[in-house]
């Protein structure tokens, strides 16, 4: 399953994670950890004011070491794509692989919605992301 899969990544890589449900039902990421894998990462003023105006809730940061869902703001928190799809609503236990596909995790401040903001601040939100990615191609 695309759950196996991710964790298998996770694991290979050194990353630990915490989540919800189990590989084989309801599973999703709630975190991943890695020692200063997300130091630097916050909102820029540019997203900030695009969700102030949106209404979205912020909270505390999270750490430097972990990136969790809830962490910025109560939108936030992982999703994951398929082959560039992404897959709402069904978890990633209930994705059943068949070799090739191209999982990415995204991390989301705004319940999903797509943000531009100044290439720094999106640069380190999502360093992990396109470190995991760019180790799984090779």
């Amino acid at each position: 399953t695309a759950a196996e899969a991710v964790l298998k990544m996770l694991d290979d890589y050194g990353y630990a994670y915490n989540s919800g449900g189990s590989v084989k039902q309801e599973f999703y990421l709630s975190s991943i950890a890695r020692a200063d894998a997300f130091k630097g990462c916050k909102i820029g003023e540019r997203l900030e004011k695009l969700l102030k105006r949106d209404g979205i809730t912020f909270t505390s940061p999270g750490s430097r070491d972990r990136l969790s869902e809830f962490d910025f703001t109560r939108g936030s928190g992982w999703l994951y794509f398929i082959n560039g799809s992404y897959c709402p609503g069904k978890a990633m236990s209930a994705w059943k692989l068949n070799g090739g596909e191209k999982i990415v995790l995204r991390y989301t401040v705004a319940y999903g919605k797509r943000r531009r903001c100044d290439s720094d601040n999106r640069r380190n939100i999502i360093r992990l992301l396109c470190s995991l990615e760019r180790r799984r191609d090779h």
